[in-house]
């Protein structure tokens, strides 16, 4: 029998969070500051996700959310100009720091690509609601509040004043749709296998084999 959905998308949240503190135990124990070079490809690579793995997804669930859902996809509708603003911050901090900015001159990592995957492989709004609202964003944090004891004074201003300050509404437009259609078995059980799906790739996308990965980037 299935949970009721309200008491099932807390659930799925406070599981979320449980993955951001592992992620932050194996992961975000370094703290010293990374050079100008490491931060503009860490922003590049943020860039880039927060536009494939923040806009896109949005924008699939406006599209499949049935029109009588009106105030959902208001909420969806501002998510998805947040993300857009996300990406930008990001793209002109790149510039600032005298490099290219420009996301059609990206070129992306493997382990970028299979973020996008991991987020953009759905179609149902509860499923994408899942991979990004849910397992996306709230494991995404960990990573902005690293950044921001890392990074230099003007990002990390930038990061937590303009891209941190949003999440947690993205949140909860998560936690809505998911009270809304995460109503049976097989939902809540397909929600599940969506979170561990996409958590195996944020510890390879954002993990300790990602940092090497920077370590040897191209110039």
């Amino acid at each position: 029998m299935a949970m009721d959905s309200r008491e099932f998308a807390h659930q799925v949240i406070r599981h979320a969070e449980e993955m951001g503190e592992t992620l932050k135990a194996k992961v975000y124990t370094n703290f010293e500051p990374l050079s100008k070079e490491r931060t503009i490809q860490q922003l590049k690579t943020q860039m880039f996700r927060e536009y494939w793995l923040g806009v896109i997804p949005p924008s699939k669930q406006l599209i499949g959310l049935p029109d009588t859902e009106v105030e959902l996809k208001v909420l969806i509708t501002r998510q998805l100009c947040e993300e857009f603003l996300h990406y930008r911050v990001f793209a002109q901090r790149v510039n600032e720091l005298g490099d290219n900015g420009n996301l059609a001159d990206y070129e992306p990592f493997p382990e970028d690509l299979a973020m996008r995957t991991v987020t953009n492989d759905y179609e149902e709004p509860w499923e994408l609601a899942a991979a990004l609202q849910i397992y996306g964003e709230i494991i995404l944090i960990t990573t902005y509040k690293w950044m921001i004891e890392v990074v230099d004074a003007k990002t990390a201003a930038l990061i937590r004043d303009q891209v941190l300050v949003h999440e947690g509404s993205h949140i909860r437009n998560g936690r809505l749709i998911l009270e809304k259609f995460a109503t049976t078995d097989e939902i809540q059980r397909r929600v599940q296998e969506i979170g561990e799906r996409k958590f195996r790739q944020i510890l390879k996308s954002y993990g300790t084999e990602m940092h090497k990965v920077y370590a040897s980037a191209r110039s």
